[in-house]
């Protein structure tokens, strides 16, 4: 524990002297300003024919919980909230104009609670504002649509972007469906004519809610004691959905089982056919999957899901390993390839050990060099630490290889065990943080008690795959020689 512990200190390590230096002084250090949001409800009204299309009515119940009387509250409004658009507030039943401006591309609003809210007490806060989407279904991702609450700014601030229990109502006319992440409360449906009600529940431990709106035929079976939820645009088959259904079932229980669970009580794993507007919003995996919390999404039709389902089935096991490796653990700038390609991939390797045995591990090695070999005669590889955001789905592809092989090796040398307890380790401890390489060497190095930093200055810092790792599973030397240079890190070797 020792490693990552290092790192926890090295982040909290200014305010550690702020603590100190006021210790030293006399001084008793203050809690400063700070709330909690106790429950929170929301009305979506949905109007596809609208120019925003939904309309969002938020609730909530704000805790002083600091030690002063707070004086304000700031909210960052989704992605897709229109620049110009009007947002209404009320504190208390009055309403009270909201100052808002416009950071780093997103809309922040300030409003001013006034009388200012005594410590310990609570207030009703309530929030109206529009999103707009292109197309009138769509798949969104929680900071597209879900409004968050900010911390005072102040050294010792304390806030809750998420309330400890969020209600939300999807309002919707007749034909459409609303998915939420988050626990279902049922289905209200209205007369004909009138608008069908969708009801959910999130906490704050909860991955953050995506949203699905859409004409779907809706299809749920239980697999393995879970539940897989089909949300297709066109009548999916029986036989189909229980092989995905099992198939996928069996695998997410593995990850919980290896990586870590998520939530005391597991939601259903979702299964969402892509719509085809513009407004569709997810983070695209492997081919064509794409991935939501505890769900996958996918951009073919069920009828070429369903010809060969079994060939589908790896990119779906990485798209549901996202869930960990991508929504659970945010990859910082220089992890990218590594905890988003890398450990999703390996993830799906240990899925295939599972069912397969042993054997299953050289032959997809092999696959995974013979693709990555492809790759490099379509485009310059690039080192894994250098991924960028924008970088072409060849190179993205080609550093989550590399970053998947690293892993490979390291179980060669390490053992499986130490892999696998340290990238669950990562997830429990920095849970819905964004994670850069020395969190993820440092849990690492606590499981291994190695230091691991020449280990993978060789693996991320230069294109390509190590000569011994290839000679180690029968594969030719690399052709070309590696770029040069060194891991860009806050924390050098010891």
């Amino acid at each position: 524990m020792a490693a990552l512990m290092r790192t926890d200190r090295a982040r909290l390590a200014p305010l550690g002297l702020v603590f100190l230096a006021l210790s030293l002084a006399g001084c008793a250090v203050p809690l400063g300003p700070g709330y909690r949001l106790r429950h929170e409800d929301a009305v979506v009204h949905y109007q596809p024919a609208a120019a925003t299309r939904l309309r969002i009515r938020t609730k909530a119940v704000v805790l002083n919980a600091g030690d002063r009387p707070l004086g304000s509250l700031r909210i960052r409004l989704p992605r897709r909230f229109p620049a110009g658009a009007r947002v209404e507030a009320s504190v208390a039943g009055r309403p009270v104009v909201a100052i808002s401006k416009t950071v780093a591309g997103r809309t922040q609003v300030d409003v001013p609670l006034r009388p200012l809210l005594p410590k310990r007490q609570t207030v009703d806060f309530r929030l109206e504002y529009p999103i707009q989407v292109p197309s009138s279904e769509f798949i969104l991702e929680a900071k597209d649509w879900f409004a968050s609450f900010e911390p005072p700014h102040h050294l010792f601030a304390r806030g809750h972007a998420r309330a400890e229990r969020t209600r939300v109502s999807f309002l919707l006319p007749a034909g459409y469906s609303a998915l939420m992440g988050g626990r279902s409360q049922g289905v209200q449906h209205g007369r004909p004519g009138r608008e069908t009600e969708y009801r959910y529940v999130t906490g704050e431990r909860d991955l953050a809610p995506f949203l699905a709106v859409g004409k779907f035929h809706e299809w749920s079976m239980s697999a393995d004691d879970q539940t897989v939820s089909f949300w297709t645009l066109e009548p999916i088959g029986a036989g189909c959905a229980r092989t995905f259904a099992d198939h996928l079932a069996a695998t997410a229980r593995l990850y919980r089982s290896t990586f870590g669970r998520l939530s005391k009580h597991p939601h259903p794993i979702s299964v969402i056919e892509m719509p085809a507007g513009g407004g569709s919003q997810v983070r695209q995996i492997a081919g064509v999957f794409g991935s939501v919390p505890e769900g996958i999404v996918f951009s073919t039709t069920p009828a070429e899901l369903c010809g060969q389902p079994e060939r589908f089935f790896l990119p779906a096991d990485q798209a549901l390993a996202a869930t960990w490796f991508g929504w659970a653990v945010r990859p910082g700038p220089d992890a990218r390839g590594i905890l988003g390609g890398g450990a999703q991939r390996y993830m799906t390797l240990v899925a295939e050990e599972s069912r397969e045995g042993g054997a299953a591990q050289a032959r997809q090695v092999k696959v995974w060099i013979g693709e990555y070999d492809r790759l490099g005669s379509q485009t310059k590889p690039i080192a894994p630490v250098q991924l960028g955001v924008q970088a072409p789905s060849a190179q993205r592809r080609m550093a989550g290889i590399q970053s998947a092989l690293c892993l490979v090796a390291l179980q060669d040398r390490f053992g499986a065990n130490v892999v696998r307890s340290g990238l669950a380790h990562l997830v429990r401890s920095l849970r819905d943080s964004t994670v850069g390489l020395d969190d993820l060497r440092s849990a690492l190095e606590q499981e291994a008690r190695h230091n691991l930093f020449d280990f993978f200055n060789e693996w991320l810092n230069r294109p390509g795959i190590p000569a011994a790792f290839l000679r180690r599973y029968g594969m030719p030397a690399p052709q070309r020689a590696y770029g040069q240079g060194s891991i860009s890190s806050s924390r050098r070797a010891k």
